[in-house]
């Protein structure tokens, strides 16, 4: 047999008592016209019959997917979280048509926006954002339907990192512009500057961002919150029971 392009994965041999043999002709790359032709067989001359040649396409098969994200990160980051199309041998590829990709929490620690996810082979790479809950592991399960290797869980962990000084010196912030206007006692104030401060910013970031994930999460907007929590002080803790 004579090839354009690929392999065989076994010698064409005929056993005695049967009329046919079979072999596996495959390529590692896509060939968009590959052929494959009938030469000689041996030790007997068969009778040729048409056609010897055949012609065939290889593309490139999409086997699975890949999820590419932090290892780690803190309350105050949102990162991205993207997942790609792969061959057999975990070649990133674009896929074949569109598929639906789905995000599912197994370890709550994050959320996942949006929840599903469509990519077609016209589509430029997306996605979804990760929002933290909670501190500690975190593990998600993404999943596509029709692929050979079509699920896969992603871990991650949710890290304080230097979100307890971030609040502590926004609370104390707020407490000191609050004390530089009304004068009440230094110590009262901070103490309560600091309260507040970690309050406020525990709320933002723990309970209203998880809630509504289109608020900004960062350093900034931790500290933000720490220092009004720091101006209003133990006011916060009436407002919240409230």
């Amino acid at each position: 047999m004579r090839r354009s392009h690929g392999g065989l994965d076994r010698q064409l041999i005929v056993p005695k008592g049967q009329n046919e043999a079979k072999s596996c002709w495959t390529s590692k790359w896509p060939v968009k016209e590959a052929t494959i032709e009938f030469v000689s067989a041996g030790p007997v001359e068969y009778a040729r019959e048409e056609p010897t040649k055949f012609r065939t396409q290889f593309v490139q098969r999409v086997d699975g997917i890949l999820a590419k994200g932090p290892s780690s990160f803190s309350l105050v980051e949102k990162p991205s979280l993207r997942v790609f199309f792969v061959d057999h041998i975990g070649t990133m590829i674009k896929p074949d048509k569109k598929r639906t990709i789905s995000f599912t929490v197994k370890d709550i620690g994050v959320t996942v926006s949006p929840q599903e996810m469509t990519i077609g082979p016209d589509d430029n790479p997306q996605a979804a954002l990760l929002t933290p809950v909670s501190p500690g592991m975190a593990s998600i399960q993404i999943a596509t339907d029709g692929l050979r290797h079509g699920a896969t869980d992603f871990s991650t962990d949710v890290t304080i990192g230097w979100v307890v000084l971030t609040v502590l010196f926004g609370g104390l912030t707020g407490a000191g512009l609050s004390y530089l206007q009304m004068r009440e006692k230094p110590a009262l104030k901070f103490g309560g500057g600091a309260v507040g401060g970690f309050v406020l910013a525990s709320a933002y970031v723990l309970g209203a961002v998880p809630m509504m994930p289109a608020l900004p999460l960062n350093s900034i907007s931790a500290a933000a919150s720490s220092v009004v929590g720091g101006w209003v002080g133990t006011g916060v803790l009436d407002w919240m029971w409230s």
